[in-house]
C-alpha cells in the first residue's frame, strides 16, 4: 500500500483536536478536520496506509475497507499539498 509521513516543511498546532498546518513553502493553512487530525498525527514517523486505515476504522467506527479507501484519498491530497510525504 505504501507508507507516508509528515513533511519536514510544515509548522502545525492541533487545537480543540482538529490539526492547524502552515505549509511553508507556500505559507498556506490547511485546517484538518478529527479524521484528518487521526491521520496527520499516526503519521509523526513513517506509517502504512493500512496502519492510518486501522487507526481512523478503530477510533471512528468506521468499516476497514472504507477506511482504507479514504485515507488513500485523503493522503494522495495532503502530499499534493506538501503535507504528507511518501516514504517509500
Amino acid at each position: 500500500m505504501g507508507r507516508v509521513r509528515r513533511s519536514s516543511r510544515i509548522a502545525f498546532r492541533t487545537i480543540d483536536g482538529e490539526a492547524a498546518i502552515v505549509t511553508v513553502d507556500d505559507r498556506k493553512l490547511h485546517m484538518l478536520n478529527q479524521v484528518g487530525t487521526v491521520i496527520f498525527e499516526t503519521a509523526a514517523a513513517p506509517t502504512s496506509l493500512e496502519d492510518l486505515a486501522t487507526a481512523v476504522a478503530a477510533e471512528f467506527e468506521v468499516a476497514p475497507d472504507r477506511a482504507g479507501v479514504d485515507c488513500r484519498t485523503f493522503c494522495d491530497e495532503l502530499v499534493k499539498r506538501k503535507i504528507l510525504e511518501w516514504a517509500d
